[in-house]
């Protein structure tokens, strides 16, 4: 009954049918995985992961230039490759592997969680194969490791287990979560890109606060950033939430710069970022900067982190008294490169959580009526500045274009003529 649904939906997967049509004679090929899973369980997916007795380069190369993807190795020695096509967030991947083991049985008994333990043939239309039991645990939303050795085998498994605990809606079977809690410490012998990759998609699930009760259950919290105290991690874990709300009261506003599911990187949502860092800001802030380092940040979810931290949480009440319109879309521009993660990092940071939400919304779209590429505009330029004051190009114009900014975020500054009687009375001074 499950294998000729499955069919069905197979048949309604383009890119697959394209799969099926070229697969070549007498080969078999299964659908594994975590794919296979989302398709029982009625999910979209885009990562396809197939498994054969043979080396499916060849199969992969071809299914690449049929359909106009875009083939390379993953492990060249072990023959594993991924065919990418589209892009953005219409990206699919179909990874190509033979079997790590003698047969397919032993292939997937050397897999994580049952759940993603089974396997579909594509070379015919045949029956489910589910050695380890893993359709019954589907059924009872139930994550159970396939052997005891899993974690042991590969200790990121303990954080995949909890982004499949939180994304999924499993429970934890007791047996495998007391194997999680015991390999969490051999966490800090993977390597700090995989790690970034799982804490983007559990700090990216909602709500936050579960997957943060989750992680400290099996010690992933004092794992990954240090051990904390009930009292730390609960001021991270608050933190973390109220960044999570006030972005939830913006998802209405329609603007691309409050896309918060935009990546920094890969398989880092801006959402993602602001929780990590909130939770860190809120438990850890002097070891905040150095945790985040760890994990290898790429360049931009570096930087935006790095401002988090630094932000003063004073500067949230400064902000709020600054006049709305123009005057507070400067001073929300003089947040830095990245403004509207500072903003909202401010509110989480502010007093009157319940009142901040009105505070930022109305703030962000002060800013962003009045900015352009992420910047506001002056109301006179450098060269009409410089003719003013009589000044060429230098500190001394960059710094009279300051003291003109602050007239403006104080309201005493609001249009072109009187950014230019304000510059006048500053070029008498200098006289």
């Amino acid at each position: 009954m499950y294998s000729k649904s499955l069919w069905r939906k197979l048949n309604q997967v383009r890119r697959l049918s394209d799969l099926i049509d070229q697969l070549p004679p007498q080969k078999e090929i299964h659908l594994v995985g975590g794919a296979l899973r989302d398709l029982i369980l009625g999910r979209e997916s885009a990562d396809f992961d197939f498994a054969t007795p043979f080396d499916p380069t060849p199969l992969a190369q071809s299914f690449a230039r049929r359909s106009a993807g875009h083939w390379f190795f993953l492990d060249e020695p072990r023959r594993q490759s991924r065919v990418v096509m589209g892009g953005g967030e219409g990206t699919t991947t179909f990874d190509f592997a033979p079997y790590r083991a003698a047969d397919l049985e032993g292939d997937l008994r050397l897999r994580d969680f049952t759940a993603n333990a089974l396997a579909l043939p594509l070379h015919r239309e045949g029956d489910l194969f589910d050695p380890l039991g893993g359709l019954g645990d589907l059924s009872s939303r139930r994550l159970r490791a396939c052997s005891p050795g899993v974690f042991e085998d590969d200790p990121l498994r303990v954080l995949k287990g909890v982004r499949h605990g939180i994304c999924l809606g499993f429970d934890i079977e007791e047996e495998t979560a007391a194997l999680m809690r015991a390999s969490a410490p051999r966490l800090e012998t993977v390597a700090p890109e995989r790690i970034r990759s799982e804490l983007g998609a559990i700090f990216g699930a909602k709500p936050v606060a579960a997957s943060l009760r989750l992680m400290a259950s099996l010690s992933v919290t004092d794992a990954l950033f240090r051990p904390l105290v009930e009292r730390e991690f609960q001021s991270g874990m608050a933190l973390a939430v109220r960044c999570e709300e006030l972005m939830e009261m913006l998802e209405d506003e329609p603007s691309e710069a409050l896309i918060l599911s935009e990546e920094t990187e890969a398989n880092v949502s801006r959402a993602a970022l602001l929780k990590l860092a909130a939770f860190g800001r809120g438990s850890s802030p002097d070891a905040m900067p150095a945790w985040a380092q760890s994990f290898k940040l790429s360049r931009r979810s570096g930087a935006i982190v790095r401002a988090l931290a630094e932000l003063d949480p004073g500067m949230w009440t400064d902000l709020a008294a600054v006049p709305p319109g123009r005057p507070r879309a400067l001073r929300i521009a003089a947040l830095g490169r990245h403004p509207v993660e500072a903003l909202i990092f401010l509110g989480a940071l502010g007093d009157g959580e319940k009142s901040n939400a009105s505070v930022v919304r109305s703030a962000l779209r002060d800013f962003l009526q009045h900015s352009e590429n992420g910047r506001v505009p002056d109301l006179l330029d450098g060269d009409e500045a410089g003719q003013i004051l009589s000044l060429p190009p230098g500190p001394q114009l960059g710094r009279a274009l300051a003291e003109l900014r602050k007239e403006e975020i104080a309201g005493r500054v609001g249009t072109t003529e009187e950014a230019i009687r304000f510059l006048k009375a500053q070029a008498k001074k200098m006289v």
